[in-house]
């Protein structure tokens, strides 16, 4: 038996963690318009790319403490990309003291 396909506006997720209500929260977030996001539990980067896939003009902010994490997002194409043009900015953080 094979597994369901993916829906076609779904970014594949990392080998680190698969996204989760991808394009609800994707499209919830993205209706406040053109501004600064802070995803304050960046981990494998799925919702964070998803965003800045979505919307050339939002900066980014992702916030993780976990070392695997940190060395994967910024690996994920679009963060990547990104922050070559400053629209991704990773900090080192825990969530709770943000």
């Amino acid at each position: 038996m094979s597994a369901a396909p993916r829906p076609s506006d779904a970014t594949p997720p990392s080998s680190y963690h698969e996204p989760v209500l991808l394009a609800p929260v994707r499209d919830f977030l993205l209706a406040a318009g053109p501004g600064v996001y802070v995803d304050a539990t960046l981990g494998g980067a799925g919702h964070a790319t998803a965003l800045l896939e979505a919307a050339p003009d939002i900066v980014l902010i992702g916030i993780d403490r976990d070392p695997e994490a940190r060395a994967t997002a910024p690996r994920a194409p679009i963060v990547l990309a990104s922050s070559l043009d400053r629209r991704a900015v990773p900090v080192k953080r825990s969530i709770t003291t943000v």
